[in-house]
């Protein structure tokens, strides 16, 4: 029986992304990185970089809140943004 396993990674890119990167690309590995969109306005060519070596970028919202506090439309907003 074939099993995959997925890495997933959350608020990306931080400020180590690329070093985080060069380690899983040194070893063959790819990840699934979950990106804030504050991080992605900060850091565009990181996130960019990532899908040029075969990563997957994804919503991770705009700035990571408790969605447990906010109403549904306050939801769509961060994950809209």
């Amino acid at each position: 029986m074939h099993k995959t396993a997925y890495l997933t990674i959350d608020d990306s890119p931080s400020l180590d992304f690329l070093n985080k990167l060069d380690f899983l690309d040194g070893h063959g590995l790819r990840a699934v990185w979950f990106c804030t969109g504050n991080f992605l306005e900060q850091r565009p060519e990181m996130a960019l970089e990532a899908i040029r070596r075969g990563h997957i970028i994804g919503n991770h919202s705009y700035s990571h809140p408790a969605f447990s506090e906010l109403s549904l439309d306050q939801c769509y907003a961060e994950i809209r943004a």
